[in-house]
């Protein structure tokens, strides 16, 4: 966004296995965590959910909070899962070639450059199931059960996601 726009900053996801999230965001997304922050108790703005023991909160994506979106990793410790509810259907991540914007022209690319071969093949290597769909797309679960849409130009629900 440029300067001044609205945007949203990050999304927050409450995972049971952080070292399990983080390894799948990085090896088949290539996100990194970007900082990381311990507490000691519960967050008065009930930030960790109604939990009233140590947490934590891990910010992980491609770069600089200040211009690009994050996922944020909330891990509340001895909380192994978490009931799923239906807020969520999936994040829907479109596969591209390129990026827009060039950096040797002084632009900053607005979007990260997605190989869906690539995601698959580093989702297989990690034992991540993946649901092929009749429209080209196709859904990755994290280790504590979000899902991921991936769909790229030539999947005829690009924009919506597969049909439920």
């Amino acid at each position: 966004a440029a300067r001044g726009e609205a945007r949203a900053l990050h999304w927050v996801f409450k995972v049971g296995s952080l070292s399990g999230t983080l390894r799948f965001l990085g090896s088949v997304f290539g996100m990194r965590a970007l900082r990381h922050e311990e507490f000691a108790s519960g967050c008065e703005a009930t930030c960790n959910g109604p939990y009233g023991g140590r947490w934590s909160k891990t910010m992980c994506g491609y770069g600089s909070e200040d211009s690009l979106f994050a996922f944020e990793l909330t891990y509340n410790y001895g909380v192994g899962s978490y009931k799923r509810g239906t807020d969520l259907r999936h994040i829907a991540i479109r596969s591209i070639e390129g990026t827009v914007g060039s950096p040797s022209a002084g632009v900053e690319p607005q979007f990260a450059p997605f190989q869906r071969a690539n995601q698959l093949d580093a989702a297989a290597r990690l034992g991540v199931p993946a649901s092929r769909h009749a429209d080209g797309s196709v859904t990755l679960s994290s280790p504590d059960g979000y899902q991921f849409l991936l769909v790229d130009d030539t999947c005829s629900s690009a924009a919506t996601g597969p049909a439920a």
